[in-house]
């Protein structure tokens, strides 16, 4: 196993970056065949290959100063494992193809589904707040982050871009200002239930209480519990009905007027219909083949800090997965 060290000293050009785009900067201009993903060299910083002024660093978003020296470990190994790694991950983000809205104060985009909004513990992983960041550094450099889509659920989400509106935008959510709406297709395994929603039941809420009840596939799973949890609410709507292949199949609108984890999957894999692609709370979804979960953060109506004007922002799924089971809803 072939070991490579690398050495460079931060120059006045890369005076406040954060130490994995300066790796990145750097060694694009050392080495074409060391141009490295930034994904991947968060991975490095998080495996403990990168060294800054003689010391080990494991946070990739350290920022540095001039002067400071940077130490890189490379193996062949990692190399090689982190490229096939990267091309099964990867999940490319094009911010100016899917800014909803854009003003001096927030940014609204469409989150594409595979892309976790905020960092997660394996720092090496892309984000959407990663990929803003980059797109806000020519102008605004700074990302207020308010609410958040799972990893899995595309759709609308909102971010401040200066400090000063957060405490009103933050409003928004803290007073229930803020209105959302889900599309979900859904799987209904009990024929008794899916008579009853098709022929009677188009509207229905959930109310209960949720708290984790277990981990499963290293995930922690969310259920309803009699004591100790938080109020959920969810408001549902059946859009579409049909029946594919020998199982029934639903569309529906849901309104969440909480925003509890996983509630809108909670709610609907308790009540009898998991949502397709969901891999945690499934059931029968697993039967239908697709890649993603069948959530989608249609739109979502909100205040504007500044204007105070009542604002409405919607998004149809940017991927072409399944795309006739998001028709119905155009």
């Amino acid at each position: 196993m072939a070991i490579q060290r690398i050495q460079f000293k931060v120059g006045a050009e890369s005076e406040g970056k954060r130490i994995d785009h300066a790796i990145y900067d750097y060694l694009i201009a050392y080495s074409e065949k060391l141009q490295l993903s930034r994904s991947k060299i968060r991975k490095l910083i998080v495996l403990g290959s990168v060294y800054l002024n003689g010391k080990r660093n494991r946070i990739a978003s350290k920022i540095l100063f001039t002067g400071a020296k940077i130490e890189i470990w490379l193996n062949d190994d990692f190399l090689k494992d982190s490229l096939t790694h990267e091309k099964k991950e990867l999940v490319t983000f094009e911010v100016k193809n899917n800014i909803i809205y854009e003003d001096e104060f927030i940014i609204v985009v469409n989150k594409p589904s595979g892309l976790p909004s905020q960092p997660t513990i394996d720092q090496a992983r892309d984000c959407l707040v990663t990929y803003l960041e980059k797109y806000l550094s020519t102008g605004s450099n700074y990302l207020g982050i308010h609410h958040r889509l799972d990893k899995d659920t595309s759709g609308v989400i909102a971010f401040t871009k200066k400090k000063e509106v957060n405490k009103e935008f933050a409003r928004n959510f803290k007073e229930h200002f803020a209105q959302k709406e889900y599309w979900a297709v859904c799987i209904v395994g009990n024929q008794k239930l899916f008579d009853t929603i098709s022929h009677g039941q188009k509207k229905w809420s959930i109310e209960n209480f949720l708290a984790p009840i277990k981990r499963a596939q290293k995930k922690q799973m969310w259920g309803a519990v009699h004591s100790g949890g938080k109020k959920a609410v969810t408001n549902f709507e059946l859009i579409k009905k049909i029946n594919e292949n020998g199982m029934n199949k639903i569309f529906v609108k849901a309104l969440p007027k909480t925003g509890r984890t996983h509630q809108i999957r909670v709610h609907l894999y308790e009540m009898g219909c998991p949502i397709i692609g969901d891999s945690l709370y499934r059931e029968n979804s697993s039967k239908f083949s697709t890649p993603r979960l069948m959530l989608h953060a249609h739109q979502l109506k909100l205040i504007h800090p500044v204007s105070k004007k009542e604002m409405t922002f919607k998004a149809m799924p940017l991927d072409k997965i399944a795309l006739k089971d998001w028709e119905s809803f155009k």
